[in-house]
């Protein structure tokens, strides 16, 4: 996916949510491609996306979580946690993500 940051490369974002996931003053925005690839826009904000990190590469098995969702899942009170329901409909929590996926928990698993 080159030129992501481009509208007519959006139409391949997949599942999009955002969190907290660096620390920052503003969100960041975690996309998942159609190709699999996950991409994070650090601090975005009312100026727009921030800068890309590839935290899976296209190809991955990524392309198989259906949703996603950040939040403060654990009991540290940030919002860096990342909650992903597969097509298998197993369920993961990635407890403390940033520039990568943190430690996976099941918390439901595939039929």
């Amino acid at each position: 996916m080159a030129a992501k940051a481009t509208l007519p490369a959006w139409k391949h974002a997949t599942p999009v949510t955002a969190g907290d996931l660096t620390g920052g003053n503003r969100w960041d925005t975690l996309v998942r491609w159609s190709d699999g690839e996950v991409s994070q826009f650090q601090e975005t904000g009312p100026g727009g996306i921030g800068k890309e990190v590839e935290m899976a590469a296209a190809g991955s098995t990524r392309s198989h979580d259906s949703v996603m969702t950040a939040g403060s899942f654990d009991s540290n009170g940030r919002p860096d946690d990342l909650s992903v329901r597969w097509s298998d409909e197993e369920t993961s929590l990635y407890a403390n993500t940033g520039v990568t996926f943190g430690t996976e928990h099941l918390l439901v698993a595939p039929k």
